[in-house]
């Protein structure tokens, strides 16, 4: 018997409820069965609504069936929204002071980092070593090289939340001084000038003093997570020969 569609799409030939009259012929491969007008095949509702059930998995089992460590991957982005606002407008005309700009210190890590573990291996027996002792070690190492990579992936969203931080603070700034460089204008060539006026300029200096000390904290803060975005990374790389 050669069946050419698969027997559940017969289903909705057959009757359904005892009160569904008529006679049932069964065709086998002679013609096509009766479909539905979908254009999709529908799941099934158990199968749509069936949860699934996800257990918990040792890391080291997984590690014994998976064969050796060759390869661990970090990575890890901000958690702070941005806004991609501009900074500058277009044909803006900039002025160049004295005035010497905050700076950031240099990422060295970058926001996916990728170590390698069998380029070396220890000579354990040379080293007088015994094969339990190898195994604690590298329990150890493990355990320790799990929460650097956590301390790791740490130091980098706080870096990307911090550059994000001091994107939109400077956003703010740019548009603090506009604005206060277009009210002294004002203010300089009326006669007569509305207090308001100069209540909102007195207001748009001093949120732009406010705006100026966020941003030396913000910048504070991402020097210091690449600082120790990259000494945990060093650390990594040390443990990394022992992790297998």
């Amino acid at each position: 018997m050669i069946i050419r569609s698969p027997t559940g799409l017969y289903k909705s030939a057959l009757p359904v409820n005892p009160s569904d009259g008529g006679n049932v012929t069964f065709t086998i491969s002679n013609s096509d069965p009766p479909r539905a007008g979908l254009l999709f095949p529908k799941l099934p509702d158990g199968i749509e609504l069936r949860t699934r059930t996800v257990l918990p998995v040792d890391p080291a089992v997984q590690r014994a069936a998976l064969g050796e460590l060759v390869y661990t991957v970090s990575e890890a982005g901000r958690a702070i929204v941005g806004n991609n606002a501009r900074q500058l407008q277009i044909g803006q005309i900039l002025e160049f002071t004295n005035t010497i700009p905050q700076s950031l210190d240099p990422m060295l890590v970058g926001s996916t980092t990728e170590i390698q573990h069998n380029s070396d291996t220890l000579d354990y027996v040379g080293l007088g070593i015994s094969d339990k002792q190898v195994e604690g070690v590298n329990s150890a190492a493990a355990a320790a090289y799990d929460a650097l990579m956590g301390q790791l992936n740490t130091s980098k969203r706080q870096r990307a939340d911090a550059e994000q931080t001091i994107n939109t603070l400077q956003k703010q700034i740019n548009d603090a001084q506009r604005a206060i460089n277009a009210l002294q204008i004002v203010i300089n060539t009326t006669s007569a000038v509305d207090q308001g006026i100069k209540d909102t300029l007195a207001l748009l200096q001093r949120n732009l003093a406010s705006y100026n000390k966020a941003m030396t904290v913000a910048i504070a803060a991402a020097d210091a997570a690449a600082t120790q975005a990259a000494t945990v990374l060093n650390a990594m790389r040390s443990l990394a020969t022992v992790v297998q």
